[in-house]
């Protein structure tokens, strides 16, 4: 392996409330951009396949309106029947500011999950200089440690303080770039998740 040749290869997960890694995928090139990175996962082809064994569509709590259940993601990713992503920013309707700002602090449990990872795992900020099959070992190795010390230290790990109480400075900043090609059926949903939390908000006189 040649080391003055450098490669970057991309980390996508999903994780939960407790910002622990459900699911991860790990390799893509990092040249992509982040909606044909996802695509061409197998995060992705397992969501298309509905082998990502999701839960069943679901009644929203005091409502009789049923809808999927949903991963949530940023603007760079593609608006799906099972991916919820904010508006755009142009022109947004207070519906849609708030359905955004819900969005986004939902959001944190993933970008928390990635902060308490970069933060504590150093080796994910520098040149990992090694085979690319390698350093994808050694990253998918990062993962499954940050999930054992999420469960053995919970809220006693100073570094998941840090993030998750002090901010994500730790984690690496991206630029994303948007990909907002999306189905009429799924911008319905969309819609629907941003009409609920909207009468929500006026039912309970926020």
């Amino acid at each position: 392996f040649n080391y003055k040749k450098f490669f970057s290869v991309v980390l996508q997960g999903v994780s939960d409330p407790e910002y622990k890694f459900i699911t991860i995928d790990v390799g893509a090139k990092g040249s992509q951009n982040d909606g044909g990175t996802f695509a061409a996962s197998s995060l992705c082809a397992s969501l298309e396949s509905k082998n990502f064994n999701m839960p069943p569509d679901c009644e929203l709590p005091m409502s009789s309106e049923k809808l999927p259940n949903v991963l949530i993601a940023d603007e760079a990713y593609p608006l799906k029947l099972y991916l919820l992503k904010p508006y755009a920013r142009k022109n947004l309707t207070p519906a849609k500011t708030a359905f955004n700002y819900r969005l986004s602090r939902a959001r944190r449990c993933i970008e928390c999950a990635f902060g308490i990872l970069y933060a504590k795992w150093r080796i994910l900020g520098k040149d990992i200089e090694t085979s690319v099959p390698n350093a994808i070992a050694i990253i998918k190795c990062t993962c499954v440690l940050h999930n054992v010390i999420r469960d053995k230290d919970g809220e006693n790990d100073p570094v998941y303080r840090e993030v998750r109480f002090n901010g994500l400075q730790s984690a690496p900043l991206h630029k994303h770039r948007r990909n907002n090609r999306y189905t009429t059926l799924a911008e319905k949903v969309h819609d629907t998740f941003a009409n609920y939390l909207k009468t929500q908000r006026l039912l309970k006189g926020d």
